[in-house]
């Protein structure tokens, strides 16, 4: 069985199949429930997360999550292109840079089923292709992490010390480690078992003693990450040993990076009401909301009163006052909810122009945002409604899936 985690703690874009399971990181301080696995069951140390990071998810894995062929973690902003295309171009940080999450983007990348087995074949680890510290303006890891925001590298020199009293054979590569020019960045990777747990034993091992031994109580939110930091470092030297010792087989993946990893649009649930309900959607920004209001006003001014109508408004950045004055609309109708699904991060792939907008696709998402609902009735912006729109909405379908008018 292959389980890669995908570290989360603030909702965002699931991304989740058979081998990818989301898992809520630090969720014992958390004031989200985002509804996926969470870290703070069983043996964990999900309270840690602000000084662990993400790897209190690897701590909560390591030890109630035994059985797995492989083990993976990566996060939801940053994941292994597990295509292993070695033309896709990187930026100045060694990153392939994507706005957003669209449908392709797992098979796109190699993060489907098909191509993460794939993927595996002839290997005990897939972990990011290292990146050169100079392209950054520093000349070694130490440099690096002395002159990055929010690091001691008190703390860096101190993992060292312990190292040298715990861990001895690997004392050498810690110092080729902070002393060269490349990092094996992010904390994410895919382990075979017997590698996954020799290396969180070793790693935790380290850090629970340099916990021990530091004390960021004072510091800002940001500085109380040093734990986490050291561990980006500590993982390049463990990776550094293994290359060396020639006992793994490596595969190298270069690192996507999602630039807003917004949550995916959700509609509100069915009204509940006794009432028949018909469903309306209409799609806007601010450049046409004088339009969706015309619409929106017509609608609710010659429904049938026997009708629930539950208007949403796919909404592609309608500002907070705009969506009050559509709100009040909703006197129009005795028996009427109107709802703003943000719509505004979707389809930021899509080519567009003055007469395409990105709006024009919204309705694509459709059958996605509406699961709970069995039909509903796609009307344009520009449109003003003359008499009860629910007569067109009974329109009897049949066995056909989408009625529609020529333009």
């Amino acid at each position: 069985m292959i389980s890669i985690y995908i570290n989360y703690f603030a909702p965002a874009h699931i991304f989740k199949n058979e081998y990818l399971t989301p898992i809520q990181v630090g969720k014992a301080g958390s004031k989200h429930d985002l509804k996926i696995l969470g870290d703070d069951e069983g043996d964990n140390i999900s309270s840690r997360n602000a000084e662990f990071c993400e790897l209190t998810g690897q701590y909560y894995v390591w030890k109630n999550q035994p059985g797995q062929q492989y083990y993976g973690f990566m996060h939801y902003r940053r994941l292994l292109d597990l295509s292993l295309d070695e033309s896709r171009k990187t930026d100045v940080h060694g990153l392939i840079p994507i706005p957003a999450p669209y449908p392709s983007l797992l098979h796109d990348f190699g993060l489907d089923e098909a191509s993460i087995e794939r993927a595996l074949e002839g290997c005990d680890a897939i972990v990011p292709r290292a990146f050169d510290v100079t392209s950054l303006s520093a000349p070694s890891v130490r440099e690096q992490y002395r002159t990055a925001p929010y690091h001691f590298v008190d703390h860096l020199d101190l993992a060292g010390k312990i190292i040298d009293e715990l861990q001895p054979s690997y004392s050498r590569f810690f110092k080729k480690a902070i002393h060269g020019k490349y990092l094996y960045p992010n904390n994410i990777f895919i382990f075979n078992e017997k590698l996954f747990n020799e290396y969180s034993e070793w790693l935790f091992g380290i850090l629970f003693e340099l916990d021990r031994r530091i004390d960021v109580s004072d510091c800002s939110w940001q500085e109380k990450r040093a734990i986490g930091y050291v561990a980006e470092r500590l993982f390049t030297i463990f990776v550094l040993k293994k290359i060396e010792d020639k006992d793994v087989r490596f595969k190298f993946a270069e690192r996507i990076f999602i630039t807003d990893p917004a949550a995916s649009p959700s509609a509100p649930s069915l009204p509940q009401t006794n009432l028949p309900v018909v469903t309306i959607a209409a799609a806007t920004d601010d450049h046409y909301v004088q339009h969706m209001a015309a619409l929106v006003s017509s609608v609710l001014s010659t429904a049938s009163h026997t009708r629930y109508i539950d208007f949403l408004v796919l909404d592609g950045g309608i500002s907070v006052g705009d969506k009050n004055r559509l709100l009040e609309l909703e006197v129009l109708h005795p028996n009427c909810r109107i709802s703003f699904v943000d719509m505004s991060k979707q389809h930021l792939d899509l080519s567009t122009n003055s007469y395409f907008t990105r709006g024009t696709f919204y309705r694509l998402s459709l059958p996605a945002l509406l699961e709970d609902r069995q039909k509903v009735l796609y009307l344009d912006t520009d449109l003003v409604v003359v008499r009860d729109v629910t007569e067109l909405y009974d329109t009897p379908l049949n066995d056909a899936l989408l009625a529609g008018v020529r333009d």
